[in-house]
């Protein structure tokens, strides 16, 4: 525990400045998450190949390409991510050869968490925080509520350590807290919100499913690690295991923020 606090501690001031500065220095950020990623999962299901290295260069291109989404419609971006993941899955699960491992694990890690890159850049700062907020405030709540509450298992087979109190307890922390960080901007003057009460309802409603989300962003890292008999993808984060261990929640979330944020904008 001391461990993820004191690297909370030392990330949290880094991932502030460059989502503020966003742009190609958090495109930059994104896309070495996106490549370190997809690193550990190809790593997982065995020896890399050189497809795998292609897919690693392709990855991090294509994220630090999605700052250029501004002028490509958002609709059209998101339909095409997520095809390419649906349609890649069955093959890997099928399957599970050196190109279905590769195409998929494109999909999975660059694919999904490029949408951090274009909701900064499309949709703003204000916005983009939101993503973190609901993701790691589900964690957080989860994680302490389970802890004091938890008896019944959520998905014993996937996570042992998940309860039933921590799910819920995760779903409200984290529409509290969107909730809350909207009025605080709303109040401070950062970001004027011209209907609140109807934004309110949108970002509890947001709140509440970015945590379903997350949760299940969380769940699905879980299968994929059972699948291959592992722990966690890495090592490389101190008390949090690898990057995909840290952002698998954030995958699942950007996606969905990206959808939610292009319908009620």
């Amino acid at each position: 525990m001391i461990k993820r606090i004191i690297v909370s501690i030392v990330a949290l001031p880094l991932i502030i400045l460059l989502m503020w500065l966003g742009g190609w220095w958090l495109a930059g950020f994104v896309a070495v998450v996106a490549l370190l990623g997809q690193l550990e999962f190809y790593r997982a299901f065995g020896k890399l190949k050189p497809l795998h290295f292609l897919a690693l260069v392709v990855g991090a291109g294509c994220v630090t390409l999605a700052i250029w989404v501004e002028s490509v419609p958002i609709g059209a971006y998101t339909i095409a991510v997520l095809i390419f993941l649906v349609f890649s899955a069955p093959f890997f699960f099928a399957r599970r050869n050196s190109v279905s491992v590769a195409v998929f694990g494109l999909a999975y890690v660059a694919g999904l968490i490029s949408a951090v890159v274009v909701i900064r850049q499309h949709f703003g700062l204000e916005l983009a925080w939101m993503i973190f907020i609901a993701a790691w405030g589900s964690d957080t709540g989860a994680y302490f509520i389970g802890r004091a509450f938890g008896k019944r298992k959520l998905a014993p087979k996937l996570s042992p350590g998940k309860t039933v109190a921590g799910s819920v307890g995760g779903i409200i922390a984290s529409a509290v807290l969107v909730v809350a960080y909207s009025w605080i901007l709303h109040a401070l003057g950062v970001w004027v919100i011209h209907q609140p009460v109807l934004y309110s309802l949108y970002f509890a409603i947001y709140g509440l499913l970015g945590a379903v989300f997350a949760q299940g962003g969380d769940l699905a890292a879980s299968a994929l690690k059972r699948h291959v008999g592992i722990k966690d993808f890495g090592q490389l984060i101190p008390g949090h295991g690898g990057i995909l261990d840290r952002f698998d929640s954030i995958l699942f979330v950007a996606p969905f923020a990206l959808v939610f944020f292009y319908i009620i904008t």
